[in-house]
């Protein structure tokens, strides 16, 4: 045996196999039981030890490790001078299978605390999706209400642009009336999502919090599962928002209508600024932005995906654990900060349409659909991507 075999003498290589020991290993070290101890190892030693799992596997590894000391002790003893390479070889092997055997049993120590955690995480999960199970109920029933609102809104929206170009004859009083009405129903539904949606959304940040601290992955189905079925609540949330915003950017129309507010141009173009600055100067986003915004997700998501069909250890799977999770809150914010810029896009082209062509409108407004449409598109295709590497993030956590 020469000094660069010693060096290759690593669990999970072939020097862990019989074959390879028998045929390095110095004549004075023959008939010491390594090579039937590794036979042995090979049977019931994976090479990542966490995997080990079960008071008996967990035994028999610990028993085959002690077998394969013993053995390694003996054959290190029967070594004389001309054999100081086997000597140094068995110091190799012991060395890797003492670090080797720290690890068997962790998996299982660590779930005995993470089951004790995880009932607490259970009971909170429970309360949360039964609220959440309430709220979607109301959800669905508010959205319901602003489509009607919608369809007024639309209507009213028509009346006052035929009664201002002198089209139509209802009373302006009346169409005030109805507008305020309209408005204070809106704004009762905008009520229910800030006060009763919005904190019941911050449900999850609790259990989130407490899985952090989970040691195994023994839960990952269970806490992707709650994560998938609260997300219907998040969906809620967004219809209820684009339909509330729908209705608001009707209204608005009709009331600037109304008031002849849009005939001022000084006030026409203030108002255009404060739109343009929710679309182009977002916290520091522009809508310019989205399709490169997205597409670093696209990327990340695209680096998890390729862990398709492997096995990882558990240590790979903690940090595939907080990489999926930190994937998808970021998704969900940039998210967040494509629908604010959306529906300040929609209201601007809705209420800035016949102005397109003013001179200090034009500019951003005629490629303002093409950009809206690319951030739009490339959000899609990173929600794709998101929930394929979120699928198979899942199947590794099950193999």
């Amino acid at each position: 045996m020469e000094q660069k075999d010693i060096a290759k003498i690593k669990i999970g290589s072939k020097c862990f196999t019989k074959e390879w020991w028998e045929k390095h290993r110095s004549i004075e070290a023959s008939g010491s039981g390594v090579g039937k101890a590794l036979v042995s190892w090979q049977r019931y030693c994976p090479n990542d030890p966490e995997r080990i799992s079960g008071a008996t596997d967990v035994e028999v590894a610990r028993a085959t490790v002690d077998t394969l000391r013993a053995a390694l002790l003996k054959a290190k003893k029967k070594c004389g001078p001309l054999s100081k390479d086997t000597a140094k070889a068995c110091d190799a092997y012991i060395a890797e299978i003492d670090a080797y055997a720290k690890k068997i049993g962790a998996h299982d120590d660590d779930a005995v605390d993470d089951a004790k955690l995880w009932a607490e995480i259970a009971t909170e999960i429970g309360d949360v999706m039964a609220a959440a199970a309430l709220l979607g109920r109301k959800a669905e029933r508010a959205i319901d209400e602003l489509k009607a609102l919608e369809t007024r809104a639309v209507s009213l929206s028509d009346s006052v642009a035929k009664t201002m170009s002198g089209k139509g004859s209802v009373d302006l009083d009346d169409l005030t009336g109805t507008l305020d009405k309209l408005d204070r129903d809106r704004k009762e539904i905008e009520r229910f999502l800030e006060k009763e949606m919005q904190p019941a959304l911050a449900g999850d940040k609790g259990i989130s919090n407490k899985a952090k601290k989970l040691k195994t992955t023994d839960h990952r189905r269970s806490l992707m599962e709650f994560y998938k079925d609260f997300g219907a609540l998040k969906r809620h949330e967004e219809a209820l928002r684009d339909a509330s915003n729908r209705v608001a950017i009707r209204l608005d129309t009709a009331r600037d209508d109304l008031n002849g507010g849009m005939k001022d141009e000084a006030t026409m173009l203030k108002r255009f600024e404060f739109l343009a600055g929710i679309i182009w100067e977002n916290q520091g986003s522009s809508i310019q932005d989205l399709p490169e915004i997205f597409t670093k997700l696209v990327d990340r998501a695209l680096s998890i995906q390729k862990l398709e069909g492997s096995t990882p250890t558990e240590a790979e799977k903690r940090k595939l654990q907080g990489d999926i999770s930190d994937l998808v809150s970021d998704f969900e914010v940039d998210s967040t900060t494509l629908k604010t810029i959306a529906n300040g896009a929609q209201r601007l082209m809705t209420q800035f349409k016949r102005f397109a062509a003013h001179p200090k409108i034009k500019p951003r407004y005629e490629g303002l659909p093409k950009q809206l449409r690319d951030g739009l598109l490339a959000q899609k295709f990173a929600k794709e991507q998101v929930e394929d590497a979120e699928r198979i993030a899942a199947a590794l956590f099950r193999g």
